[in-house]
């Protein structure tokens, strides 16, 4: 067929082949060398630009003596020995394409036509074994994000500065598969190019700093980075134009990442980090170095955050002056009007401070209005260039901690003024950040990147990387990446693709606990087959994960049922049971956004049990102001619990940090199992003896429609989409109603195993798992009480098509099995 071929042949693996009709339509941009190989095209990164519309263009190591042979190696193959399996990757991304051939970039090209089409592997004559064949789909608007600093590249080279010397650290990036590219103009205060705006670093400094700009000048000083980049610029180049403009030849996006409020060293007097702006204008700091900060700071900046950087908020700039706004503003015009870049980025991370202390909540209108001005400047550029400039922001883990420092990134994300954002923490990664709950606050369909920061051991980075694909990022933002090299070390890029591009567990487990044998199972989802089944507490109710997918916590409901399991799901062991006290009947369960803690009732009582994961203690107990709490569940913001009070039939709004009852929701007879739809705009909510379900809209907490649900309606799932729910029926009988969610009208009842309870759904939304109580007789009592005559024989945990609409099969757990949780296990 006419295609665009990956070859694969001993000493020519990766090779591209263009076999088409000769025009654009079977076409590709390559930059190679300016010689031929045999007649063919090189590939070589940042080589000459070409349009290619037939023939080959050989990876870039093949020998130039190749021979059509059986077992041919050349000198620099990259393939390993006859007999030995070789990992070729063919990475397929809108336009782009690129060969990695046993982890190492080979070969690429831009501007491929055809985008898309039909996927064949031929074989012409020769014997080839293919031992696994993957397909990965690329999330919507994919990005693997590299952040370079200001000064890193300028920092290691000590000869006499030239572009050849400058370019390989962003060559090294291009081969380690990056597909966007954010280079940083801060270095301190000033920036790396001559500004006419601000200054470029090592300008206009005291005749003191002067003199200690030598050869020899360590990075204390920037003697090395001033030399470097004056070098550059007396020999007439731009030093961020040229890194810039090899991205560009990379075929790589590039971004500037511009530091709004670099305080780097303010507690010293005089420093090159600083420009004039800053010390020619003190009263237009936030502060003094030092100076006490609120507690949000401190979290954000994280436990092992020295006290002297902690000092370094206040020395910055306070945006709520004109001056200082205005005088960004004039910076970032002069990066989007001087430079070939797709983007610029706002890093908040850089310093996360902005007001004075107790003037954010009154300055987020004034942040607000200057993003607006950012937005609408960056438009007006793009429009006289004539092309498009995208804007982003990186900002904080937690979206709490934005307003508290006077930023609203979700409300400038849905006024349109952002292309994308990346959720980042402060040069840690002390814990999960919540994608999943950025992405139902913020606009559908906006991209939320994952900022994985520095680590000093890598194989940290599938560890942190692995659970943010399960929230679906659409991808990974390094930071810092580069830093190992200020000590020594050569930073692990050949990490970067393994992390950096969408990662799938060879088997995704369900887990199942058994209520009525005291069991977890570990079932894989694809084969529906046990694979292991471990002893856990006391009739397990509720299952919840910590984010990183690693431990599991089951509430143990067996009278006096105060007890939680905890679960090392990686060790598949029963690793310690927490004690509740007086407080009993635990029974739901639920986990913050961060991971760092977890929400059990215990339900007779009527209170929320929290439990601070890294420790495993009970830190709080928390009233909910309803009689029998039997389920809870933490808003997709992690700002608040709601729980499901059977009783007093109504559903509790609290406060999660400061455990107030915020509202008090009506609700019908028995409610109990809820759900949050995918978007985060609504709760759906079970009304059990009722036979109704309940939605309630989350911006007003008001009950907007009731409708019929016959049937003892008990949990409820939705599809990933928001299209359909997935309701199971407590009753005898044991039903599945298929809900469509736009009409609210049941598309097909099915009918599975007696008392139908937990209900799972597979990410792509093919698959639904009901499990059942596996009871001859069953009844609900008053106080929350239940009484369960079950079976010796198991009805199984019962598969659904959700495409054919239809049970296609049974797994058999153990007596009871009800939760249900898919499982991703985490990569080591």
């Amino acid at each position: 067929m006419h295609s665009i071929e990956c070859q694969i042949i001993e000493g020519g693996t990766g090779d591209i082949i263009v076999v088409g009709d000769g025009t654009d339509k079977f076409s590709v941009t390559c930059q190679v060398r300016d010689e031929k190989q045999g007649g063919s095209y090189v590939y070589e990164p940042a080589g000459k630009e070409q349009r290619i519309t037939s023939g080959r263009i050989n990876w870039y190591g093949r020998d130039p003596h190749w021979r059509d042979a059986v077992g041919f190696r050349g000198v620099d193959d990259v393939e390993r020995p006859l007999g030995d399996w070789n990992t070729l990757e063919i990475i397929a991304r809108g336009a782009d394409l690129a060969f990695f051939l046993n982890g190492k970039l080979v070969n690429r090209a831009h501007q491929v036509n055809p985008r898309k089409g039909r996927i064949q592997i031929q074989s012409e004559g020769a014997e080839m074994f293919f031992r696994r064949v993957d397909l990965t789909p690329f999330p919507a608007d994919f990005r693997l994000i590299y952040n370079s600093d200001g000064d890193n590249a300028f920092l290691q080279v000590h000869d006499k500065m030239t572009p050849e010397l400058l370019y390989p650290f962003v060559d090294e990036v291009a081969a380690a598969g990056v597909t966007s590219y954010f280079i940083s103009p801060n270095i301190g205060m000033p920036v790396n190019f001559p500004s006419q705006v601000g200054d470029m670093f090592g300008d206009h400094i005291s005749e003191k700093l002067e003199a200690g700009i030598t050869p020899d000048a360590g990075k204390s000083s920037g003697g090395r980075v001033a030399i470097n980049l004056r070098d550059l610029t007396a020999a007439g180049h731009d030093p961020l134009g040229l890194m810039i403009g090899r991205s560009n030849a990379h075929g790589m996006e590039t971004f500037v990442s511009f530091r709004p409020n670099e305080v780097h060293a303010v507690e010293q007097e005089d420093n090159l980090l600083f420009d004039r702006f800053w010390r020619e204008n003190p009263q237009w700091r936030i502060g003094k170095n030092a100076d006490s900060l609120a507690q949000v700071h401190l979290e954000i900046l994280g436990p092992e955050t020295h006290p002297i950087v902690a000092g370094w908020l206040s020395g910055g700039l306070n945006f709520a002056v004109p001056e200082v706004r205005k005088y960004r503003l004039s910076q970032l015009r002069e990066l989007c009007e001087r430079y070939d870049i797709d983007g610029l980025e706002i890093d908040f991370q850089r310093f996360p401070m902005y007001f004075k202390l107790g003037e954010e909540a009154a300055n987020i209108p004034t942040m607000t209005a200057w993003m607006r001005e950012v937005r609408g400047m960056v438009d007006e550029v793009g429009k006289r260039k004539g092309r498009e400039i995208k804007l982003v922001a990186r900002i904080l883990a937690l979206p709490e901690q934005n307003t508290a420092i006077g930023l609203d990134p979700i409300s400038w994300a849905k006024e349109g003024l952002l292309d994308f954002v990346t959720v980042s923490h402060y040069l840690h990664n002390n814990f999960q950040l919540p994608i999943a709950a950025y992405k139902a606050l913020l606009p559908e369909g906006l991209p939320v990147y994952a900022s994985v920061e520095v680590e000093g051991d890598a194989r940290n980075y599938p560890k942190i990387a692995y659970p943010l694909w399960q929230q679906h990022t659409n991808g990974i933002y390094l930071f810092n990446f580069f830093t190992g090299r200020e000590s020594g070390k050569e930073p692990p890029f050949y990490v970067i693709k393994e992390i950096g591009f969408p990662m799938v567990s060879d088997r995704p487990q369900l887990l199942v606990a058994n209520k009525h044998s005291n069991t977890l199972s570990f079932v894989d989802s694809r084969t529906v087959e046990v694979d292991t089944t471990i002893s856990t507490g006391l009739n397990p109710h509720e299952i919840v994960l910590t984010p990183d997918h690693r431990y599991a916590y089951l509430s143990n409901y067996a009278a006096p049922g105060n007890t939680i399991s905890v679960i090392d799901l990686v060790k598949r062991q029963h690793i310690k049971q927490i004690s509740t006290g007086e407080y009993g009947r635990i029974h739901g369960t639920a986990m913050a956004p961060d991971g760092r803690h977890a929400y059990f009732t215990a339900g007779q009582s009527g209170y929320v049990i929290e439990v601070d994961t890294r420790t495993n203690a009970v830190t709080r107990q928390i009233p909910t102001h309803g009689k029998i709490s039997h389920m809870v569940y933490v808003s997709p913001d992690g700002t608040k619990l709601y729980t499901a009070n059977i009783e007093s039939e109504d559903i509790s709004v609290l406060d999660r940090k400061s455990g107030e009852l915020l509202f008090k929701i009506p609700a019908g007879s028995g409610v109990e199992g809820m759900s949050f739809t995918p978007d985060g705009k609504q709760l759906w909510a079970m009304n059990q003896t009722g036979g109704s379900v309940m939605i309630i809209d989350l911006s007003t907490h008001q009950v907007i429609e009731t409708f019929e649900c016959p049937g003892m309606p008990v949990r409820i799932r939705f599809t990933p989409d928001g299209k359909r729910a997935v309701i199971a029926h407590w009753i005898q009988e044991g039903a599945v109603s298929i809900v469509d969610v736009a009409s609210r009208k049941t598309i097909k009842k099915l009918m599975v195993g007696k008392y139908a309870i937990g209900v799972e759904i597979t990410a792509d939304g093919k698959r639904a798992f009901v499990g059942c109580e596996d009871a001859s007789k069953a009844e609900q009592l008053g106080g929350g009480h239940e009484r369960v005559e079950h079976a010796v024989e198991s009805d199984g945990v019962h598969v659904i098509d959700l495409e054919k609409l239809e049970v296609i099969g049974t797994v058999k757990t153990g007596l009871g099995p009800d939760p249900m949780v898919l499982w991703y296990p985490p990569v080591d």
